[in-house]
């Protein structure tokens, strides 16, 4: 499967093509990370635009466990569909 994520607006490198062919083709997660203001959520944008996904994005941080961020989620798009 071949994704355009220029058509997206994101000039990809090899490395990220390949870590996205080889993830859709295993069926796996992509985890990124690096320091502030590498880009990693404009990659993440660009994939759910080219792949017609919804797009879910956990802040982590040190100290931040994965079960506090998805209480912080659900509780956040259950106070959206109240109001």
């Amino acid at each position: 499967m071949d994704i355009e994520l220029a058509a997206h607006d994101y000039i990809s490198t090899k490395e990220i093509d390949i870590t996205l062919k080889l993830a859709l083709k295993l069926n796996r997660p992509i985890l990124i990370e690096g320091p502030a203001g590498t880009g990693k959520t404009s990659v993440a944008i660009a994939i759910s635009k080219a792949l017609n996904w919804p797009l879910f994005r956990i802040q982590c941080y040190e100290g931040v466990t994965f079960e506090s961020r998805i209480f912080a989620q659900i509780s956040f798009l259950l106070y959206l569909k109240m109001h």
